[in-house]
């Protein structure tokens, strides 16, 4: 189960969920359900050290959190896009996808340097759209990659193409496990 604490198009960027003394509360109403299957927690994931020990402060008391999503806004004001700034002005909420890759994937980084990796899998989201932006957040620490805008855009067959491009990848670097490759990156 994924649970989605952090929306960017919320609360004005607010996410009173990502608190550690708010996410316990909602930790300990799960763990009041009964037997739980892996829950992964998408939150808006800060790659301060201070920030990510005070999650796993919490995380850690309970056995059925075993992950984390990153959710990385994007900042204002926003660059690269052709939409007048006037009308960017007047929208709420953020981007996301291709947007965010670059915070998503120093995020990942950050977070699997300090996490158990026997216990919390990452999950790299944002901007996946080729083989190259699987493999660098793979590369990062991510175990689990997400496709989705790009699916909407390149359809189902852009799996295929990520996972024979991942094979190339691999195959470039010597790596003949794709696990091997998990936070390859994040230790150097």
């Amino acid at each position: 189960i994924t649970v989605n604490m952090n929306c960017p198009n919320s609360a004005g960027g607010v996410s009173p969920l990502d608190e550690p003394a708010t996410l316990r509360q909602l930790l300990e109403s799960f763990a009041a359900c009964g037997d739980l299957p892996p829950v992964f927690l998408k939150i808006r994931m800060n790659p301060e050290p201070a920030m990510i020990d005070a999650v796993l402060a919490v995380t850690d008391d309970f056995p059925f959190v075993r992950g984390f999503v990153p959710s990385v806004g994007s900042k204002r004001p926003y660059v690269g896009l052709k939409t007048p700034q006037a009308v960017l002005d007047r929208m709420p909420g953020s981007l996301s996808g291709p947007f965010t890759r670059d915070g998503a994937t120093r995020v990942i980084k950050a977070w699997y340097a300090r996490i158990d990796h026997k216990r919390y899998a990452l999950l790299g989201a944002g901007g996946i759209v080729t083989a190259e932006n699987a493999y660098a957040r793979i590369r990062a620490g991510a175990s689990l990659v997400q496709v989705y805008g790009a699916m909407i855009y390149n359809g189902p067959g852009l799996i295929r193409t990520i996972k024979e491009g991942l094979c190339e990848l691999m195959s470039r670097d010597g790596i003949g496990n794709i696990a091997d490759a998990v936070g390859v990156d994040a230790v150097s």
